[in-house]
């Protein structure tokens, strides 16, 4: 596998600017090519590569993404996750988004377990406390026999890992304001997949199509992840973001957690 740097570039242990990192913690890199182990997404525009060689003590660095082209692992997942509208629900519509959104993983993991997910609300969230508790529905799925664990400390390469191993996240975003100023108190959607070489996440996104949601239709949306999820989900910089992981199915590990 092999990278080419497209301009001089300055590589990076942090996605701070460079002017503001000691010197030993980045380092000029000339236009060229250069073998590479992997590469991942990582915040504020920056990936994650990690060389064949050491470079100035490192073999791993933060490049700036417009710098640099990976080639070799063009990673396009995309999976076939049930998709459900919250505008449609019997009721809370306009905010039981966590809701439609585990139903969704729900019926993707284990196939036909609720009809839809007003059923899921009804049964298992409603009498269990409210629908924005993240640990109402980690109890719900333990009833189903899928053991899972609510982060806030995920980045870029958990969701990776987890479309690697064929399993959807659920996520939290900021959906209002402008990209460059996120706000709002956050909505839940589901990553499905990735297109590493388009730079994008695939989503089911309940409420539409974000983040105008001009077409409510948020089937297999894709998310840039840069500009768009690296500031409405890393919303406190690396490894801030808000998800479940699935860690267990009848008592099997997956992986993750």
């Amino acid at each position: 596998m092999y990278a080419k740097v497209l301009r001089s570039t300055i590589l990076k242990q942090s996605t701070a600017a460079a002017k503001t990192l000691l010197p030993q913690h980045k380092a000029e890199l000339k236009p060229g090519t250069y073998d590479v182990v992997r590469w991942e997404f990582a915040a504020n525009g920056h990936q994650k590569v990690t060389f064949a060689d050491k470079i100035s003590g490192y073999q791993t660095w933060l490049v700036w993404g417009d710098d640099i082209d990976c080639d070799g692992e063009p990673k396009q997942i995309n999976l076939k996750v049930p998709y459900y509208s919250q505008r449609d629900n019997q009721e809370q519509w306009w905010r039981t988004c966590s809701t439609s959104s585990h139903a969704m993983v729900l019926n993707f993991l284990k196939p036909g377990s609720v009809a839809s997910d007003d059923e899921y609300f009804q049964k298992y969230v409603k009498p269990y406390g409210d629908s924005t508790d993240w640990t109402v529905h980690t109890n719900a799925y333990k009833r189903f026999g899928i053991d899972s664990a609510y982060r806030q400390n995920l980045d870029f390469t958990d969701l990776e890992k987890s479309l690697e191993l064929g399993y959807p996240i659920v996520i939290g975003v900021l959906h209002h304001g402008p990209v460059a100023a996120p706000s709002g108190g956050g909505h839940i959607i589901v990553i499905t997949g990735m297109d590493k070489t388009k730079g994008v996440f695939y989503s089911n996104d309940p409420w539409g199509a974000g983040f105008s949601y001009t077409n409510t239709n948020g089937r297999n949306v894709e998310y840039p992840v840069n500009p768009t999820l690296d500031r409405r989900w890393l919303v406190d910089g690396p490894k801030t973001g808000w998800g479940r992981l699935i860690t267990a199915i009848d008592g099997k590990p997956t992986g993750l957690g």
